[in-house]
């Protein structure tokens, strides 16, 4: 009996946590709130895909703050880096970043996120593909 009420006790915590994580959680370890200068860029033309590597300075920086602010600076950072708002959703094709005019905005421009370690980086909805690259500074 005691065994069994332990096993229900331990299944029902299960199911409290997988139910209480938001759909907007990102994986332990991986974090977004920073800042973060641009490294590389690529694209696609039509025929193959062109990376070029972004020089360090002039610094070219997005800040990811707590609050869904983001800012940016940087010739490369205009578009949909100039909106004043981001949110972090998890689909079933991957963590997806959508940047908003309005943090109270329900759409926006909704780019593919991955993060590994200290690196970021968001592919735009772009036809032959394209990519920026981030490392975190702070």
């Amino acid at each position: 009996m005691r065994r069994n009420l332990q096993n229900s006790l331990i299944v029902g915590l299960l199911l409290l946590l997988l139910l209480g994580c938001s759909k907007n959680d990102l994986l332990p370890g991986q974090r977004i709130v920073g800042t973060w200068r641009l490294y590389e860029t690529g694209y696609s033309p039509g025929a193959g895909y062109y990376v070029d590597k972004i020089p360090k300075r002039p610094l070219q920086y997005i800040t990811l703050s707590n609050d869904g602010r983001l800012s940016s600076e940087g010739k490369n950072l205009r578009g949909i880096f100039e909106a004043h708002y981001y949110r972090v959703d998890s689909t079933q094709y991957g963590l997806k970043i959508i940047f908003m005019e309005k943090k109270t905005d329900t759409t926006g421009f909704v780019n593919s996120l991955q993060i590994e370690g200290n690196t970021m980086r968001i592919s735009p909805a772009c036809i032959e593909g394209c990519h920026m690259a981030f490392v975190r500074i702070y």
